[in-house]
């Protein structure tokens, strides 16, 4: 609440007066800044070694490396795919191939039908809906599967039309220009933006303008390293152009870049391969080797992310979906298969992961295939892990196996599988852990969703509920119309929301069942308000936070904890409550909250507690809180705030 309106300060102390209330002190609160606008540059097709800040001496990528030397490069992160599709899933959603594939074949099961291609990215939580949340305005431009830009949820774009199959974005973008970014700049005003920027460049066809040739024809290479090469560097001039809009309105140091790839590439300087601009060379894209599959990611921001630094630890594409999430401020979903490379960025901690896993349904032919021109890919499943040391890779339909030292032998040149069986077996064993565990989809989600009236308005400030024999969950939509409901675990419930029928006084309940694995996918619920004047309220909706986390006397998270967060009108009368339980961290986000008196109530069986406090405006109210059960009583610690515990009834 700002500090600039007594009256304000003085309704707040009234209303907590009447209620017998203590008031909580501010000095527990800090304010939400603004969140730095986020540019995800995604290359098409650009391998690893094809760079200059990755080594090479041939390829010009002047851009790239300039945006590397000022900031941090993360040399072994691994794409989600060894083709595009499943790499800009993971990206959009944070959910690995498998997992989204996993959730997918639940919902179809469920409604007992095939869904038509990419629209069940209408059902699944995306990295814009997510950032709606807090504000974000979002543009798509470039390479795109999932359905229309608006499916996506996406405020604008380019994608318009569900690509086909092996079909080239029909939207332009990077092919000539990039110029598609501006307008959308122009509309966005102070929010912060997102912009998905993947021009299908330098993938095919490899078409680059003759002056970008020379200097690779000058060295004597054969001509698909020309073309590839060319393009690449076409990429980077592309690369530079977007950053330079950037910096002429002004944008640079509030705004967070990252480039990576979809996938990798292998073209050789002096090698001719049969699949020639298709696929490039055998251990390129459409396999599994580390060729076709590792992209190094650039993070830049100017006074945020260490400068000219590399980090050699392993990461995922999904650990790029947190990142952006994390410097946007949004939780990670309860079913987000993410790390946030943040803390990796900023120096606070070095180390990556112990190991990536990778799955690849679609490898290329075999030589003497692809030579005899009958195929060049083909329906085929593969699978790999990677740890520092090691990689081993396995071909199941072909009962193949193949082990690697990947830290000495980085282009996978000696098979050691025979050599080293034991850790062949270990890390076979490990691979089939982790499968299993991807085809089984997630049993607790985030519910996201939107209400918006029959004239596209928003339904701003109307409690949602979720409810069931076992509980319920209780949000409010936002200024924007959204909600989220963290942590819910899949079932059926029944979505309940107050309204009043324009032929009948007085209000009822207007309700709906929801199957969080059916129909009414539960990551994401779009819903449409018909017939009915919905008992919603402008000032219900609010830019606050109450973040809770709770342990008990050992310093163990209490996961599963039900607890209460009614809200207070300026009667004294509860105006809304907001209902959650805590995840296996034992903590819970209450988001974009109004300025309220709110009480927080945990519930145990056998004993309840109570926590008074006021939220001011644009602010956030951070607890860490230790829970424990003594003669029928909780006793709570609130860290960071006042040290003396309190003992509630």
């Amino acid at each position: 609440m700002p500090r600039g309106h007594p009256r304000l300060v003085g309704t707040a102390l009234a209303v907590l007066i009447v209620l017998g209330l203590a008031f909580e002190a501010p000095a527990r609160q800090r304010p939400i800044e603004r969140p730095p606008n986020l540019v995800l540059i995604i290359g098409d097709d650009h391998g690893w070694p094809y760079a200059g800040f990755m080594g090479s001496d041939i390829v010009a990528t002047p851009n790239l490396d300039a945006l590397a030397a000022s900031g941090t490069v993360f040399t072994h992160v691994f794409a989600s795919g060894n083709v595009c599709q499943p790499s800009l899933r993971t990206l959009l959603s944070g959910l690995e191939s498998d997992a989204w594939e996993a959730q997918r074949a639940r919902l179809e099961s469920n409604i007992g039908t095939a869904l038509p291609r990419a629209e069940e990215v209408q059902r699944f939580t995306t990295l814009p809906r997510q950032l709606a949340r807090r504000g974000y305005r979002s543009f798509e431009a470039g390479k795109h599967w999932e359905g229309t830009w608006h499916s996506a949820g996406f405020s604008s774009g380019t994608a318009f039309v569900t690509p086909r199959p092996f079909q080239l974005p029909l939207d332009g973008f990077g092919r000539p220009s990039v110029t598609h970014m501006s307008g959308f700049l122009d509309s966005v005003g102070d929010d912060p933006f997102f912009l998905w920027l993947a021009p299908s460049v330098p993938h095919v066809p490899l078409d680059p303008p003759a002056e970008l040739q020379v200097p690779y024809r000058a060295m004597g290479l054969v001509e698909p390293a020309v073309l590839y090469y060319a393009n690449v560097t076409r990429l980077d001039r592309l690369v530079g152009e977007m950053l330079a809009e950037l910096r002429a309105r002004g944008l640079e140091r509030d705004t967070l870049v990252v480039y990576l790839s979809d996938n990798g590439w292998q073209q050789d300087p002096d090698r001719e391969h049969p699949a020639g601009s298709l696929l490039g060379g055998p251990r390129g894209k459409a396999t599994v080797y580390e060729l076709g599959t590792r992209s190094p990611t650039i993070l830049h921001w100017p006074g945020h992310v260490r400068e000219g630094h590399r980090d050699a630890g392993l990461a995922t594409f999904a650990d790029v979906n947190a990142t952006l999430l994390d410097y946007a401020d949004v939780p990670l979903p309860a079913d987000h298969e993410g790390r946030s490379l943040r803390a990796r960025a900023e120096g606070e901690r070095e180390r990556g992961r112990r190991a990536v896993f990778g799955t690849a349904n679609v490898l290329r032919a075999p030589e003497d295939e692809v030579r005899a021109g009958t195929s060049v890919v083909r329906i085929e499943r593969a699978s790999y892990v990677r740890t520092r040391g090691w990689r081993y890779v396995e071909f199941p339909e072909r009962g193949v196996e193949e082990l690697y030292r990947i830290d000495e032998d980085p282009l996978e040149q000696h098979d050691l599988s025979e050599a080293y069986p034991v850790v062949a077996e270990l890390l076979r064993a490990r691979l089939a852990r982790e499968l299993a565990r991807r085809a089984e989809p997630a049993d607790v989600v985030d519910v996201r969703g939107r209400l918006m009236k029959l004239s596209g308005d928003p339904v701003v400030g109307l409690p949602v509920s979720l409810l069931s024999n076992a509980g319920g969950f209780e949000a409010v939509t936002d200024a924007n119309g959204t909600f989220r409901i963290p942590g819910v675990p899949v079932s059926d419930y029944l979505l309940r929301m107050a309204a009043t029928l324009l032929y009948r006084e007085g209000r009822i309940f207007q309700q709906r069942a929801v199957s969080l694995t059916g129909l009414e996918s539960g990551p994401y619920i779009d819903l449409r308000a018909v017939g009915a004047e919905f008992a919603a309220s402008a000032d219900r909706a609010g830019d606050s936070e109450v973040r809770v986390h709770f342990v008990d006397w050992r310093g163990r998270a209490v996961a599963g904890l039900p607890f209460l967060l009614p809200a207070f009108d300026p009667a004294g009368e509860v105006d809304f409550t907001l209902r959650g339980v805590t995840g296996a961290d034992g903590g819970y986000l209450f988001d974009r909250l109004p300025p309220r008196a709110y009480r927080l109530s945990a519930i145990r069986i056998g004993c309840t507690a109570e926590r008074d406090l006021w939220l001011e405006a644009g602010s956030r109210y951070e607890a860490r809180q230790r829970l424990r059960c003594d003669d029928d009583a909780i006793s709570w610690e609130l860290f960071g705030g006042a040290r003396d515990p309190f003992q509630l009834r």
